[in-house]
């Protein structure tokens, strides 16, 4: 039994206990005629095939319709309304490869993977979420009792209750931004010292120009 069936045979006995009958009948005709199969991929590809086989074309082109509207409606194909007016479309480029034995014989298995690949991306209603929730709720619960039973033997236990420590690795050398404006002013106090220091050196009587200076003046002062 697939999920689907399994909800909707919690609905007939839900509409049961409410006492729902009229409702519970036209439930159960809606059911006999699915075109959908509870969403079951192998059911429609039996029922294409069983069309196909006992060449009822109404019946056909009725459930093809049906796909068309609520699973094919997204799909874009602009060549396919050019087919009735091609000549030879077997000989055309865009139609040739339906046309060929290898296409024919992978069609089914191609529209059966296509089916059950949109069928498993359709949004579902919050209903068929039940098993999901309980799943989790269960996994919570679980988690839950543990940890109490883990609290209760430390509890016991008392202080001497050897408690495994928690690994807390010590975080990287952080660098701020004003760390690296402090860098750059220190950076440019140094410039400038040494500048300063250049100039000092310059300006003393150890530089050769300025030296040179100093004895002119001495010898015109002499005369």
């Amino acid at each position: 039994m697939s999920h689907t069936q399994f909800l909707d045979e919690m609905i007939r006995e839900y509409l049961l206990y409410r006492g729902f009958g009229s409702t519970l009948k036209a439930f159960d005709a809606e059911l006999k005629a699915d075109k959908m199969k509870s969403f079951r991929v192998d059911k429609i590809i039996d029922q294409l095939i069983f069309f196909i086989n006992s060449y009822d074309l109404s019946s056909l082109r009725e459930l093809w319709g049906h796909l068309n509207r609520h699973m094919f409606s997204k799909l874009e194909s602009n060549f396919l309304p050019m087919l009735p007016y091609v000549k030879n479309p077997e000989e055309n480029p865009t139609f040739a490869l339906h046309f060929t034995k290898q296409w024919q014989d992978k069609v089914l298995i191609s529209l059966h993977n296509f089916l059950a690949t949109i069928i498993q991306y359709m949004p579902t209603p919050t209903l068929m979420h039940y098993e999901e929730d309980v799943t989790k709720i269960n996994k919570l619960e679980e988690r839950n009792d543990s940890l109490k039973k883990r609290l209760a033997l430390l509890l016991d236990k008392g202080p001497q209750a050897s408690v495994t420590p928690c690994q807390v690795e010590h975080p990287p050398h952080l660098l701020d931004d004003f760390y690296v404006i402090a860098q750059e002013n220190n950076l440019g106090e140094s410039q400038a010292r040494s500048l300063r220091n250049i100039i000092k050196n310059m300006s003393s009587s150890a530089s050769p120009i300025l030296g040179r200076k100093d004895v002119i003046n001495k010898k015109r002062v002499g005369k």
